[in-house]
């Protein structure tokens, strides 16, 4: 499918990925800690997407002060992107439609 932007949705995901640990280094330790943890209670990477998405720019404003002003305003746009970009799988979830990963399977 042809895309009429020059910067595809992916491309800006891998920018995030590579600027936020650089920018955000204990936050992206502690955002990685909840991941795991939601991860391992639910076994959905989904669910655990979406709320290490929704609490990123809290842990960043608790682990920043507020002089870093410009780091937190990315810091919440980046959760934005997230959820906006994980609505599919935040319709899945709540009709409980989402597939749960199985250790069994590997």
């Amino acid at each position: 499918m042809p895309q009429n932007s020059l910067i595809s949705v992916d491309t800006i995901e891998i920018i995030i990925y590579i600027i936020l640990p650089i920018l955000f280094p204990y936050s992206v330790l502690t955002v990685l800690a909840v991941f795991l943890t939601v991860f391992i209670i639910t076994k959905m990477l989904s669910i655990s997407s979406i709320l290490v998405s929704a609490s990123f720019p809290l842990i960043v404003i608790f682990l920043y002060t507020i002089s870093y002003l410009p780091l937190i305003i990315l810091a919440v746009a980046v959760g934005i992107f997230v959820q906006v970009m994980n609505h599919n799988n935040i319709k899945r979830v709540l009709k409980g439609e989402e597939s749960k990963f199985s250790f069994n399977k590997i």
